[in-house]
């Protein structure tokens, strides 16, 4: 079940603050690539307290390409020497199910594990093991990009192509609260640091009268 955004400014606040005090957690992940066909190489988790629960670098199945790793710095080298399998950190999602769970850009991440739940269990092939990749998929979930993109809709940029706006990325909503994610928490497309810095965002909204 995902969290339906609010429009009115007020009521997003509301909602910030309702994150703020709850016993949400905050994922990201970032990943061999966007397509269809790529999976999650790294995972982190923290809570609205910002106690981390979850970093690891996740063993994919498929090498991790050049571009990608130029947006991350994850090679294939670190996930082979300090990566974990991904059933294992499937087991530790799993444990967080039953709690709501908050990423930038939602719709990307639950893609991503679920088809990296899907990768691993065709090469594992065990029902047991297969139960609970699928439950390593939250399904709880909040989008603070929407969230974050209606609370700065003044700031959104006209696409002519596409006859859309802009989606405002993580770094432009941190620049707008006047967060140097790079100075302050540490290089952006970590999944930490991402997740840190996801957090901050929440609480600026949540703060703001």
């Amino acid at each position: 079940m995902s969290v339906i955004i609010p429009t009115s400014k007020i009521e997003i606040i509301k909602l910030a603050r309702e994150l703020k005090h709850s016993n949400c957690l905050i994922l990201d992940a970032e990943t061999t690539g966007l397509s269809d066909r790529d999976e999650v190489i790294e995972v982190a988790v923290i809570d609205m307290q910002g106690e981390v629960l979850l970093d690891e670098l996740v063993m994919p199945t498929q090498p991790i390409p050049n571009e990608s790793r130029e947006i991350h710095g994850i090679s294939d080298r670190a996930v082979r020497k300090h990566g974990q399998l991904f059933e294992y950190v499937a087991l530790k999602l799993a444990s967080f199910n039953s709690r709501q769970i908050a990423m930038f850009n939602a719709v990307f991440d639950v893609r991503l594990l679920k088809q990296s739940a899907e990768r691993h269990a065709w090469r594992l092939g065990d029902q047991a093991v297969n139960s609970v990749l699928s439950a390593s998929v939250p399904t709880n979930t909040i989008d603070i990009m929407e969230l974050a993109n209606r609370y700065f809709y003044e700031s959104l940029e006209w696409d002519a192509e596409q006859s859309k706006f802009k989606r405002l990325s993580l770094s432009k909503c941190c620049e707008l609260i006047g967060l140097n994610i790079e100075e302050e928490i540490g290089n952006p497309h970590q999944a930490l640091v991402d997740c840190k810095a996801t957090r901050e965002l929440i609480l600026y909204m949540a703060d703001k009268h």
